[in-house]
């Protein structure tokens, strides 16, 4: 017997908002999230972190956004910046670091592709705690660190790497 299809209209959808990001879940199981992130011009996005549990992939459907990245967990670590224009995916497998924003003078959205759905826990939370508090403190990069994230000089936990069939090689890659 098949499955039916689902139908979610657009008004049906979650918004979360997290400081300058706009988030849309359009779809979320327990294998993987979809959703739009828009940020408006001039704006920061998502700072620079690192999940040991989730990848990502990121499609700009419109305007440009600057992931960053780093090879490595060190606060001296040399931080690499990419331009990516709209039509360009980005692919952020677990252990590789990126963050994103927009420093260009248009809006950009961006389709973006989780898995595991476990993340979209960690990203309510932070859009609650985000409504009234500074969305990139030290308590907002807690909520993270629940979900698996690790910032830039933060020491590994033992339990980071405990799912041997996602620990893929770190490293951000673009398909322009």
């Amino acid at each position: 017997m098949s499955t039916p299809i689902k139908h979610i209209h657009g008004a049906q959808t979650t918004r979360l908002p997290i400081g300058p990001l706009s988030l849309r879940v359009l779809n979320s199981t327990a294998h993987h999230i979809l959703l739009t992130c828009t940020l408006a011009p001039h704006s920061c996005g998502f700072p620079l972190l690192g999940n040991t549990k989730v990848s990502a992939t990121f499609h700009l459907v419109r305007g440009s956004a600057r992931f960053s990245t780093c090879s490595h967990n060190s606060l001296d670590a040399q931080v690499d910046e990419v331009d990516v224009a709209e039509g360009s995916t980005i692919s952020a497998p677990p252990h590789s670091f990126y963050g994103f924003g927009n420093p260009f003078e248009e809006e950009v959205e961006i389709f973006c592709v989780y898995s595991p759905g476990s993340w979209l826990g960690a990203l309510e939370e932070w859009s609650a705690f985000a409504a009234s508090n500074p969305w990139t403190g030290e308590e907002g990069k807690e909520i993270m660190r629940k979900a698996g994230c690790i910032f830039p000089g933060d020491e590994p936990h033992p339990e980071d790497d405990d799912d041997e069939e996602l620990a893929f090689s770190p490293g951000l890659r673009c398909m322009a």
